[in-house]
């Protein structure tokens, strides 16, 4: 695609949703924002539909036809719903056939979909719409909610400690992989601000409560080491591993709550050199757990390919030309950062883009690749697999705290199966940036 286009998806995936439910989509050819344009296709199809679907027309722009258009050829019933996402949509009706405007953002669409369009999809065949399970949840984190609409909050789910946990995913009518990685949806009702961290939920699921039984969560740093043992986990044992990026400090702290089953940590003791145990006997001395080496990562400079800036250490991102991307404060590779500059005598204030923030390492080669900044710190394997190219500057230990009251010990001893076995050494030694003489290796265990 050249730069500023983007895919059109939202018609493929509610065809494909009319097609589950037992509807014949039909996907009229993409209309540009023209008036008459749009009032042609709409003509066009009014005859030979049952349900007219207008998609990504609704908003509040000044150029959007789609409610006068629909108004005249009938009549448009309501523009904007208290809800969100998917607040702008549209419902009217043409020819006694029902119309929905969906919202452009594909969260929004999904929503409006399943909401508006499902039960009159399952009406016309003289059907009910199926129940969808609901799951009695706790909520991981205190999740905020305007008062004035019913907000809905994609989710994923699984059981730990002997009950069911629901972990917000990224909020946000245009993040589309949380369509792709949710569970469920669960709904705030208007009137009320939010959820507290520990509250309970119900959930709608979107996916079998089979598979949730079989989830492991592991919430801290990001490494792309956890996708190759996700991958493996699935395909030898038919186990899902839910990952979210938290830094590794988040990490520590879903361990104290309880929250998750592990987490992925790379914590330097600046005063010992030491890697994660100190702080592990600072915040989980209550707790049973077991530190696993995953294996050992070069950090380092990530930059652009050719390195066009000729950058060779840190010394040289303090040039106020060159712009920096960061890791958000209590994450590893933030604390390896700032010990750097320590070394080297730098100040933060020297560094052109420190508080600028992402929470991955892939986010960080996102950024230099697309130009949004010159230089990052993080691992090489996010640099190899952005094509960028790299400075080494450490190595670090990348090891998984396990709780093992949380973790049953035949997925216990899975995992340290799979991590100390041929397929996962092979992978990520291949991948490259990684030593792996330690891998499975146990670090340190506590109560155990």
């Amino acid at each position: 695609m050249a730069p500023g286009e983007i895919i059109e998806s939202n018609s493929r995936m509610l065809a494909a949703l009319c097609t589950e439910w037992g509807a014949i989509p039909l996907r009229h050819a993409l209309v540009i924002d023209d008036k008459e344009l749009l009032r042609q296709a709409v003509r066009d199809v009014k005859d030979e539909a049952d349900i007219i679907v207008i998609c990504s027309g609704s908003s509040a722009g000044r150029e959007d036809y789609s409610s006068s258009i629909i108004d005249e050829y009938g009549k448009v019933l309501v523009h904007g719903i208290a809800i969100r996402p998917g607040k702008p949509a549209i419902l009217g009706i043409i020819d006694n056939k029902p119309v929905i405007g969906v919202p452009g953002y594909p969260i929004s669409a999904q929503l409006i979909f399943h909401l508006f369009a499902r039960p009159v999809i399952y009406r016309k065949q003289g059907l009910e719409a199926p129940d969808q399970e609901q799951l009695a949840c706790t909520i991981s984190r205190k999740t905020a909610s305007s008062m004035g609409v019913d907000e809905f909050v994609y989710v994923n789910v699984s059981c730990i400690g002997g009950h069911y946990t629901a972990y917000p995913l990224s909020r946000g009518a245009g993040i589309t992989t949380s369509l792709v990685k949710a569970d469920g949806v669960l709904q705030i009702p208007r009137g009320k601000e939010g959820l507290q961290a520990g509250e309970n939920c119900m959930v709608t699921l979107r996916r079998p409560r089979s598979l949730i039984d079989k989830t492991m969560v592991t919430i801290g740093s990001h490494d792309i080491c956890l996708d190759i043992l996700a991958d493996i986990l699935k395909q030898s044992h038919n186990l899902r591993l839910v990952s979210t990026n938290a830094g590794s400090m988040g990490g520590i702290m879903a361990l104290r709550r309880g929250e998750t089953h592990f987490s992925g940590i790379h914590l330097l003791d600046v005063d010992s050199g030491d890697y994660n145990t100190t702080y592990l006997r600072k915040y989980l001395s209550d707790k049973k757990w077991l530190l696993v080496n995953l294996a050992k990562r070069q950090q380092g400079l990530i930059i652009k390919k050719g390195n066009p800036l000729r950058l060779n250490s840190l010394q040289d991102i303090q040039n106020k030309e060159i712009r920096y991307i960061n890791r958000q404060p209590g994450a590893g590779t933030r604390i390896l950062f700032d010990y750097l500059l320590a070394q080297e005598n730098l100040e933060p204030s020297q560094i052109n883009g420190y508080t600028r923030e992402e929470f991955t390492h892939l986010a960080i080669a996102a950024a230099v690749k697309n130009d949004a900044a010159d230089a990052g710190l993080g691992i090489f394997a996010a640099a190899r697999a952005m094509d960028l190219d790299f400075i080494p500057i450490c190595e670090e230990r990348y090891d998984l705290c396990i709780l093992s009251e949380l973790l049953s010990s035949e997925w216990l001893q899975i995992l340290l199966d799979i991590i100390r076995g041929k397929e996962f050494i092979s992978r990520a030694f291949d991948f490259g940036g990684y030593a792996l003489d330690i891998s499975g290796k146990i670090i340190e265990s506590n109560g155990i």
